[in-house]
This record gives structure tokens, C-alpha cells and sequence, in this order.
């Protein structure tokens, strides 16, 4: 190895390196920080000297005559051999009071332009039409500070948008004072800041601004000073302290630790103990010797391992730390928290994967899209173990990610295929059944690159599989195409998708579980919710296989299409399962709507009166209930596709009578009608319409 090469590759170059640049991070965050605060304290120095002027000015002028000197004839103008005209005090003959005062301010205010060392002070007329013009009434530049000369009585100028503000909020008697300080964008100018004061007349009206603009031109050469004076210190310290640093750690830490090192070195060579090495006691630096003591310690402790360390426990451990990290991994990407969409009333969902072994191939996945469309996945991947399991993660990822950025199964699942195929070096490949739920139709676009078959049920009907066409395994060919289909969830139909694992689970004798017990596992679940069915298949599956080693990963997951919900409805199948879903939506409707607990709670039982005998006595296919929020009052609106009935045209029970004489029903809807403002009853398109207003 070079001598440079020994150098630069030491712990002390590094170490000093590491320094130096700590110091330079350091001071550069300390000068940038002295220099702000240098340079604001100027910068408030300058503003409160400029305000000061601007105050002793504007004693000098006087508001009530500022119409008049706009009007005068004589405007003193004077032109130069440039052409351009200017105001020359001298040249301006005073014929009234007027005239007087104004010669008498202007000279005033020229001479505080000179006394007091800015550039310029001078009084403007705001145009009040839209503030973004002025006229000059007094200019007054300081000959010894600008190259500039003074404007003629009533010469008319553009402004910026700041100054528009400024005299917009002046004029209007919201501002006292204002400050404009220019440092950049000078076009060769030096820096200056200008101070504003309103002019009031004797009613106390705005009805011009005095403005002193004072250099700053200070300012960069104060600061040009500081930073130079702050990196030659910084240097100069950089430079004693890397001396004082290097000599110190040479002598107290890097000959140490090139002994530790050494001595490591020979019993990486001999493995065997060296009783002389006593460095312990040739160093100040407690860590230097615990160092020294643990490198000691850790010769006696290896030389005892290496006497009792054998393989099959070393291939054991590396055996147990794969698996227990691969185990981790699965657990992490897999989505486990039911409900995982509290506020979505439209569908319910569950999923689970129980692997045969530690970790396991196969995957599920679900995810909003968008508000009103879900992608779900179901896969199955070659091979078992780690490499199975990060094999996972990157097919999910990509999944997803492609989805999140739009595009049908199809078109993702190419996208997806063409991207594993570029690095699958193992040649391992995953089966997916992708698909895309529009929750607003209950349509279903999905692809299937070489999956199972899904499972559909339809409300009135049983699970049956739906025979897709499959594409080919993600994986296996890069030039892959893959088709979408489409199949449509009416409300209150059920999907199950699952993998190889559920059909090919087998018992002692080897048998196989198959697609019929699983159809007849699935139509024997009472309860027709997700997690129902889930717990249903698991069991027949339990019950079949026994004692029987599991052979295969077993994953499911089951989703219902509840409902179609928007912002101010919700449309539901009537049956007992939708009945707390349309409360639930009601409930988040009003709190919406911060209503008072007595109105919610008459709202509520409308829902619930009205719902409840649609779902009873309609024999409706599909309700929808509108909830809104007019002017005053909150409407209630029933459509449903039922027999027709009018609520309005019910009889009224007679509540004189007892409840043992009373005839049975027609209370909730009377009860209903007395609460309400109005009740009115249509019939359109071969729906019932009833819209309840309750007056907030």
C-alpha cells in the first residue's frame, strides 16, 4: 500500500478529517446566524433612523393646502439640456399664501434632506381610484446623495403592488406607518430603505404620504468586513486545532489502538491467548482500556467457544434467524386491521393467510384506488420460505403502486410481469387474480394471470365459481399479454377469491379437500358476512384435513357489496343487514350537520319508522334514503323500487284508545307525520317517493 494511500485510509485522517468538517458545519451556522443578526440590527437601525426623518418632515408640511398646491400655474419647471423637465425652487414665483407656504416647506424639507444625510424626501397625491399612480406635491432629492433632480409640481408616476397596499391601507386610516426596504434588484443602485407617513389634513383625512428614502449603501461594506474578518478566524482556528487535535490523538488514541489492532490481527492468525498483552495499563483513555480488557476477555471467550461450537447448532441458528425474519416481513405487508375502512359503508371485507409452514408464497391485498374504486388481489407464489416472502413483497408493491397510478388489471398486470422478469434470476413466478370494484355501479374489471377461479354470490342465489379466462403466471415470460373481463356485484352480493391452498388440502389419506366441499362450505354460512365465511371455510377445511401435516399456505378473503354511497344518500338492498348500515350513515350525516340532540333523535326514528317498513312490507330490490341540509330544515327522502303505498293516506291510529284496544300498526308513521313540518308522497317511474322536511 502507498504511502498516501496509508494516510488518507488512517483513523486519524478520518478522525481529523470528521473534525475540520464539524468545525467549518459549525462556524458556517454560526456566521450565517451572525450575519443575519448583524445585518437585521443594521436594517432596524436604518428603518428607525428613516421613520424619525419622516416624522420630523412631516411636521413641516401641511395637509390642508395640498389641493392647492396640485392647482398652481407656476410649477417652478425648469428644463435641462437633456430636454427633461424638473422642479428649480428658484424659478418658482409664489403669488399667494399658498405659494409662500409651499416655498417655505419645500425649503424646510431640503434642508432636513441635507441635514439629516438621505437621499430623498418628498410628498405624493395617491390616485384613490386604484392606488397604483401619485402625483408629486413636494421633491425634495438631496443633491450630495443622488445624481437625480426633483420632480415638477403634479408629475404623475407609476407604483408597484407593495406601495398600491400601503397607500390603499394609508388612505383608509389602517396603517400609521410603513417601511419598503430594497437589497436586491438594484440595477446598480446601492440598498435603501424608504419610510411612509400618512398626511392628514384638519379632519383628520389621509390626503397624501410623506416618504424619506435613506441609503443603506453601508450596509455591504460592514458586512463584506464581517465575513471576512469571521473566515480568517475560522481558518485560523481550523488550523491550531487540527495541530493540537492531531498530536493529542496520535499520542493518547491512535498508537493505543494500532496496538489493540495488532494484537488483534495475531489471534485472528494463532487463536491463541497472548499473556504479556497489557496495554490496559500503558493508556489515560477509560474506553482505550475497557477496549483493550474486552479484546482480552473476547480472546478467552472465543478460544472457549471454538472448543464447544459445532455445526448443526450454527446451521440451526442461521436457519431459525431466516425464518424468524421472513415471518416478520409477511406480517408487515399484509393488511390485518378489520374493518380497515371504518367511514365506507358500501362493501364489507375480511382476509386471511395461515402458511403451512413458518413464513409462506401466498398474498392478499386490498386498497382504495380512489374514493369510489378498490383493488383487490389475491397470489400465490412459487416456492416457500424467505426467498418466497421478499419475492412477495416486491410483486405486492408493484401491484399497488402501478394500480395507484391508474390503468386497468390488465395493462398493471403486464406492467407488473414485464418488471419482475428483469431481475427474476431464481426464475420464481406468482399467480394473481387482480380486479378493480367501481363502487359507485358495482362493476368489477379484473385480469387473471394463471389463479384461481373467484367465487360469486349473488343475493338470492349461492356461491357458484365464475369460469375467467387465465393469462399467463407473473414472471414466467416477459412478452406475456393479459385481458381484462368484467362481472357486475348487485347490493348485497358476495366475492371470495382464495388460493391452491383451500381446494388442495388434504387429510391423512391424501385426499384432496376440492372445489365441492368448498362451494358447500361456503353456501352452509349462516351469516353471510365476510368474516363469517372466512371462519366457515376454515373449519370445513380443520374438520377435513385433522391431524393431517399442512401441505400448502391457506389464504382467503371474501368481500360484500353493501351498498352505493354518495354524499347525501346511501341505496341499499332492504333486508336486517343494511338496517345498520343506513343508521350508520345517518348518524355521520348529522353529526355533520351539528344538529341539537332533540332534532337527531326525531331524524333518527324517521330513518328507522320508514327504513324498517320498506324493508318489511315493500318488497323492494333496492331503497335509497336522501339526507340534506336547505335553508332551515332537513330533508329526508325514501325512494324505493316496492309496491306502491302512500304513508300520508294511512289511516291515523286513535291514540284515545289503550294500547290493548288500539288496532296494531300505523303508530311509527302517525308518530312520524306529528314530528315532522311536512310528509309528501309521490309516485314516479314506478317508485315510491316520500320526503319528510323537519324544521332545524
Amino acid at each position: 500500500m502507498s504511502k498516501t494511500k496509508q494516510i488518507v485510509t488512517s483513523l486519524i485522517f478520518h478522525m481529523v478529517i470528521g473534525i475540520t468538517v464539524w468545525f467549518l458545519i459549525f462556524n458556517a451556522i454560526t456566521s450565517v446566524i451572525g450575519y443575519y443578526s448583524f445585518n437585521n440590527s443594521y436594517k432596524e437601525e436604518y428603518k428607525e433612523s428613516a421613520l424619525r426623518t419622516a416624522e420630523l418632515s412631516a411636521a413641516v408640511v401641511n395637509g390642508d393646502y395640498i389641493d392647492e398646491y396640485l392647482s398652481f400655474t407656476d410649477k417652478g419647471t425648469v428644463t435641462d439640456q437633456d430636454g427633461n423637465d424638473y422642479f428649480d425652487i428658484n424659478s418658482f414665483t409664489p403669488k399667494d399664501e399658498y405659494g409662500e407656504a409651499y416655498k417655505d416647506q419645500w425649503t424646510r424639507l431640503d434642508i432636513l434632506s441635507h441635514k439629516l444625510d438621505v437621499n430623498l424626501v418628498y410628498v405624493i397625491a395617491v390616485d384613490t381610484t386604484d392606488y397604483a399612480s401619485f402625483k408629486s406635491v413636494i421633491n425634495c432629492p438631496n443633491s450630495d446623495k443622488v445624481p437625480y433632480k426633483a420632480w415638477t409640481i403634479g408629475h404623475t408616476e407609476k407604483t408597484n403592488e407593495q406601495y398600491t397596499e400601503i397607500y390603499k391601507e394609508m388612505y383608509a386610516g389602517n396603517l400609521d406607518e410603513a417601511y419598503v426596504m430594497r437589497t436586491k434588484n438594484l440595477n446598480g443602485s446601492a440598498p435603501h430603505v424608504t419610510a411612509l407617513l400618512p398626511i392628514e389634513n384638519s379632519a383628520g383625512e389621509t390626503v397624501a404620504v410623506l416618504c424619506v428614502q435613506r441609503s443603506m449603501e453601508e450596509l455591504t461594506t460592514v458586512s463584506q468586513k464581517y465575513l471576512t474578518k469571521t473566515l480568517l478566524s475560522t481558518v485560523g482556528l481550523i488550523i491550531i486545532s487540527v495541530v493540537v487535535m492531531i498530536l493529542y490523538l496520535r499520542k493518547e488514541f491512535v498508537t493505543p489502538t494500532h496496538k489493540i489492532i495488532a494484537e488483534a490481527e495475531r489471534f485472528a492468525n494463532s487463536n491463541t491467548i497472548n499473556d504479556d498483552f497489557k496495554l490496559g495499563e500503558q493508556t489515560k483513555i477509560r474506553e482505550i482500556k475497557q477496549m483493550a480488557e474486552s479484546l482480552k476477555k473476547m480472546e478467552q471467550d472465543t478460544v472457549n467457544y471454538i472448543d464447544n461450537l459445532t455445526t448443526v447448532t450454527a446451521e440451526r441458528e442461521r436457519i431459525d434467524t431466516e425464518l424468524t425474519l421472513a415471518k416478520r416481513i409477511q406480517a408487515n405487508v399484509l393488511p390485518s386491521l378489520f374493518p380497515p375502512f371504518p367511514d365506507r359503508y358500501e362493501f364489507d371485507i375480511f382476509a386471511s393467510m395461515t402458511p403451512a409452514k413458518e413464513v409462506g408464497g401466498d398474498f392478499y391485498d386490498f386498497f382504495l384506488i380512489d374514493k369510489n374504486r378498490l383493488g383487490l388481489v389475491m397470489a400465490d407464489v412459487s416456492g416457500k420460505g424467505v426467498p418466497a416472502a421478499l419475492f412477495m413483497m416486491a410483486t405486492k408493491n408493484l401491484i399497488k403502486t402501478y394500480a395507484l397510478n391508474d390503468g386497468t388489471p390488465s395493462e398493471i398486470l403486464t406492467a407488473v410481469n414485464r418488471e419482475i422478469c428483469k431481475s427474476n434470476h431464481d426464475d420464481m413466478f406468482v399467480t394473481v387474480w387482480f380486479g378493480i370494484l367501481d363502487l359507485t355501479t358495482g362493476n368489477v374489471t379484473a385480469s387473471n394471470a394463471g389463479h384461481e377461479y373467484p367465487v360469486i354470490k349473488h343475493r338470492d342465489g349461492s356461491f357458484e365459481l365464475f369460469k375467467d379466462k387465465h393469462g399467463f403466471v407473473i414472471g414466467g415470460l416477459d412478452t406475456a399479454k393479459y385481458r381484462d373481463y368484467e362481472f357486475k356485484l348487485g347490493l348485497g352480493d358476495s366475492l371470495f377469491l382464495y388460493t391452491d391452498g383451500v381446494p388442495e388440502a388434504n387429510n391423512k389419506d391424501l385426499e384432496l379437500f376440492g372445489i365441492e366441499r368448498m362451494l358447500k362450505a361456503l353456501n352452509s354460512t349462516a351469516d353471510d358476512s365476510p368474516r363469517s365465511i372466512l371462519a366457515t371455510v376454515n373449519n370445513a377445511i380443520n374438520d377435513f384435513v385433522g391431524d393431517a401435516p399442512a401441505f400448502d399456505d391457506i389464504t382467503m378473503m371474501s368481500i360484500k357489496f353493501n351498498a352505493i354511497q354518495n354524499e347525501n344518500s346511501i341505496t341499499t338492498h332492504p333486508d336486517m343487514n343494511s338496517v345498520s348500515i343506513v343508521s350508520q350513515f345517518l348518524n355521520n350525516r348529522l353529526e355533520h350537520f351539528e344538529l341539537q340532540p332533540k332534532l337527531k333523535n326525531k331524524l333518527q326514528i324517521a330513518v328507522d319508522e320508514i327504513y324498517s317498513n320498506i324493508m318489511r312490507y315493500s318488497t323492494a330490490k333496492t331503497a335509497t334514503v336522501f339526507c340534506e341540509k336547505q335553508e332551515g330544515s332537513v330533508v329526508l327522502t325514501f325512494i324505493d323500487d316496492g309496491v306502491e303505498y302512500d304513508p300520508t293516506a294511512a289511516k291515523e291510529p286513535d291514540v284515545t284508545l289503550s294500547a290493548e284496544d288500539r288496532e296494531i300498526g300505523g303508530l311509527g308513521i302517525f308518530m312520524v307525520k306529528n314530528t315532522a313540518q311536512s310528509m309528501n308522497y309521490s309516485r314516479e317511474d314506478n317508485k315510491n317517493k316520500l320526503t319528510i322536511v323537519y324544521k332545524i
